[in-house]
């Protein structure tokens, strides 16, 4: 039985690579830091995890080294892997190698991608094509964020980070957006777009790209298929009801309505792209249409936990452009006049350097606010970099700092209508006893 061991398995794209192993009858071990929800899931598959960074729970012989870049060069597990001679493989490598043997779809982008590649995985299994998927995000149609499937398909996330997406090799790709972020790892704007362009370009001349409008990477010398309001593709409308989010979307061919779960127009666009992709690839618009209406959504991404008074919803939002499609989204689904609570957790001391006063701008678009300390995940403390950057550049008056710890303590106390719980940090470990303090 071949052997793979993942420094950093519990990580949401390193999970899902391992349960690929392991579904492929490998056996299967690896090292995180922290014991989750996610980590404990694995163990119960049969993956065997240590949450403690001892060199004898490393196999010495084993097939396939993985580690994630958020890992430091340094890390004692990583040297003693090196040490006994092997080579250790980024995720995205091992990725690329897994790709380069499938029909890959791949979805790149700074916002929508985790959404859109599981959007595609679900609707292409509904209509019988049984594909792999590896989603950086819980699919509630699965309670997983992998699909094993028997065809030749593979849906994956083209990430940027650490330019990884140039690693992958795949027949369709779609770019959601291309805002800045990941300063930290690109310098600049300019750079993160080259990486951009970079990916497209290296698309074989037979594969399809598909661009939301928005994107603008220019001199990309190869064609590309448009999708927005106003290309290919198109959303003609959306509007919400209580029986859910009812969408127009339309080709060359007609128009096409469905009824959907998934709440706002970022997430219709997302919708958009996955008709664009399987309208092309010969797949009738009514069925996946149908498709589309049995997606029930993925965790964290506008995950409604309390549809009543309050309603309680987390989202992953930790870019600005993030922030505000979840207050927006909830402004058009509960009411313009609906006060709106916001706890947002910033992610990465780096990201609230570069984009303090665009957090700010957004964030005074709620009713309230509470700013938790900066969850660092892969990065240590930055001089001089705070939550309060955000308070200070805020105009808002109704605006507090909290500890992340006290947030489930005090949320009853809220007054408001609807509270957006932010960020991409660890907020989702307290939602049960947020949960469990609003309906008390």
């Amino acid at each position: 039985m071949k052997q793979a061991y993942f420094i950093g398995i519990g990580g949401i794209g390193m999970s899902a690579l391992a349960r690929y192993y392991h579904h492929r009858g490998w056996r299967v071990s690896g090292y995180d830091k922290t014991e989750t929800q996610l980590t404990r899931k694995l163990v119960d598959e049969g993956l065997t995890i240590s949450f403690t960074a001892d060199t004898t729970a490393v196999p010495s012989t084993a097939d396939l080294y993985v580690y994630t870049p958020a890992v430091p060069d340094d890390f004692i597990l990583l040297t003693y892997i090196k040490n006994l001679g092997h080579k250790v493989y980024k995720r995205s490598e091992v990725l690329g190698r897994i790709s380069s043997k499938c029909d890959c779809i791949a979805i790149a982008g700074t916002h929508g991608k985790t959404t859109t590649a599981a959007i595609i995985a679900h609707v292409l299994r509904e209509l019988g094509a049984d594909p792999t998927a590896l989603i950086g995000g819980v699919m509630k149609n699965y309670d997983s964020n992998y699909l094993h499937g028997s065809s030749e398909l593979l849906v994956v996330e083209a990430d940027e980070y650490d330019r990884s997406f140039l690693q992958l090799l795949p027949d369709t790709a779609v770019i959601t957006t291309v805002d800045p972020d990941h300063l930290d790892i690109y310098g600049t704007e300019k750079e993160m777009r080259d990486a951009y362009r970079a990916f497209a370009q290296m698309l074989p001349q037979s594969a399809d790209l598909y661009l939301h409008e928005s994107v603008d990477i220019s001199d990309l010398k190869r064609p590309a298929i448009s999708y927005g309001k106003k290309g290919d593709f198109r959303l003609l409308d959306l509007k919400y009801s209580s029986n859910g989010w009812k969408m127009l979307l339309a080709d060359v061919e007609g128009q096409y309505a469905c009824t959907w779960q998934m709440p706002g127009e970022h997430n219709a666009m997302n919708a958009l792209a996955a008709f664009a992709v399987l309208r092309k690839r010969g797949y009738s618009a009514w069925d996946i249409m149908a498709g589309l209406e049995t997606m029930e959504g993925i965790g964290r991404r506008y995950d409604v936990w309390l549809d009543g008074s309050p309603a309680l919803v987390m989202d992953y939002a930790h870019h600005p452009t993030e922030l505000n499609a979840a207050i927006s989204t909830a402004r058009m689904q509960y009411g313009e006049e609906a006060m709106i609570h916001v706890i947002f957790q910033p992610h990465l001391y780096s990201r609230t350097r570069d984009f303090y006063k665009e957090f700010a701008l957004e964030l005074d678009k709620a009713d309230m606010v509470w700013i938790t300390e900066i969850y660092p995940a892969r990065e240590l403390p930055i001089n001089g970099v705070s939550e309060e950057m955000i308070v200070n550049e805020m105009e808002l008056s109704d605006v507090s700092i909290v500890k992340s710890t006290s947030v489930s303590e005090n949320i009853a106390n809220s007054k408001a209508d609807v509270i957006l719980i932010l960020g991409a940090g660890d907020l989702d470990q307290q939602m049960n006893k947020i949960k469990a303090a609003l309906v008390a």
